[in-house]
C-alpha cells in the first residue's frame, strides 16, 4: 500500500473518540492500553483507512479472543475497516493489499 501511511502499535485511544462527553471516561477505561498492530492512514495524515491485526497462535486462547473481540467491538463502532490476518497462513502481498482495499470499499459503501 505505498499510497497511504502505515504505522504499528498505535493506540486505540488515539484512533477512537467518544462523542458523548458523559460516556467519555467509559470508553478510554474499556480501550486502555489496547493498541492497533498497523493502521493504514489516508496521506492527507487525518484519516485512518484500515486498522490490521496480525494474530499468531497466542489468540487462540480464551482470554486472547475475549480481548480480541472487544477490541474488534470498539473498532468496528468507530465505524473503522479491519482485516485479521493469521500468522501461521499470512497470505502474498497482493492478496494482502486486495483485503485491505476490499475492506476500506466495504466500509465506505455502507456510510
Amino acid at each position: 500500500l505505498p499510497e497511504y501511511y502505515i504505522f504499528a502499535q498505535v493506540q486505540l485511544s488515539r484512533l477512537i473518540q467518544c462523542n458523548d462527553p458523559e460516556d467519555e471516561k467509559f470508553w478510554l477505561n474499556r480501550i486502555n492500553r489496547m493498541s492497533a498492530d498497523y493502521v493504514v492512514v489516508h496521506p492527507d495524515v487525518q484519516s485512518v483507512m484500515a486498522v490490521v491485526e496480525l494474530d499468531d497462535w497466542s489468540h487462540d486462547r480464551a482470554d486472547r479472543r475475549r480481548a480480541d473481540d472487544k477490541k474488534d467491538k470498539a473498532i468496528l463502532s468507530a465505524g473503522l475497516p479491519m482485516v485479521r490476518f493469521h500468522t501461521d497462513h499470512l497470505p502474498d502481498t497482493l492478496q494482502v493489499r486486495f483485503e485491505i482495499l476490499d475492506a476500506m470499499e466495504d466500509v465506505a459503501v455502507t456510510h
